[in-house]
């Protein structure tokens, strides 16, 4: 197997991960996030604004032990600004949010998805 670049995260840097997935032929979802990152600075979004990989909300299900995370969260201020407050006014200041999932597989068959792929929303 030759050996594959590593990707570069324009607001996290040098990452540890390849542009293509285990099976060598599909995108990484990492890829795939850094392409959508890229689209929002290409859009004059400041990268300062922007954080990665990030719990939205917590004590999610009955139990409360599940957490929501945004793959990519745009602030309507800088994220130094917003890392100090609590989760309920940190989600006031979000602008627009990228969050993916595996949707259960009822979810997933009445959403005409396919069980092994997981389905992203824009939340603006």
């Amino acid at each position: 197997m030759s050996e594959q670049a590593l990707l570069t995260c324009p607001i996290r840097g040098a990452l540890t991960v390849s542009r293509l997935a285990k099976d060598g032929l599909t995108v990484s979802e990492e890829s795939h996030r850094i392409d959508c990152i890229k689209f929002l600075l290409n859009r004059d979004y400041d990268k300062r604004s922007i954080e990665v990989e990030t719990i939205v909300i917590k004590n999610l299900g009955e139990s409360g032990r599940n957490k929501l995370r945004a793959d990519i969260i745009v602030y309507k201020c800088l994220v130094v600004e917003v890392s100090g407050m609590t989760m309920e006014k940190r989600l006031q200041k979000i602008a627009l949010a990228r969050i993916s999932h595996r949707p259960p597989a009822s979810l997933a068959g009445w959403a005409g998805c396919h069980h092994h792929r997981s389905f992203a929303a824009m939340i603006a």
